[in-house]
């Protein structure tokens, strides 16, 4: 029997949604990483960190998000950042 793929109704974010973000508010600069974090975790592999606060954490210093794996793929290379 195939096997669907799951989708979680966060990642059905249109491209208006995401522009309309751009007027400031702090729940889509919050909301942002989450879904990016989404994707990294949905097409990641061998990953070893993912942090891209989101939510309440958001707003925390220092860099906005980070992934370190032992597997490249399309959109996340190897190895941690600076190497």
């Amino acid at each position: 029997m195939p096997v669907g793929a799951y989708v979680p109704p966060f990642l059905k974010i249109k491209a208006n949604d995401i522009e309309s973000w751009v007027s400031g508010k702090i729940e889509p600069r919050a909301l942002i990483a989450v879904l990016l974090r989404k994707l990294i975790h949905t097409t990641g592999q061998e990953l070893t960190l993912v942090d891209f606060p989101g939510y309440d954490q958001a707003e925390r210093k220092g860099w906005d998000g980070r992934v370190d794996a032992n597997a490249a793929t399309s959109w996340i290379p190897i190895g941690e950042p600076g190497q």
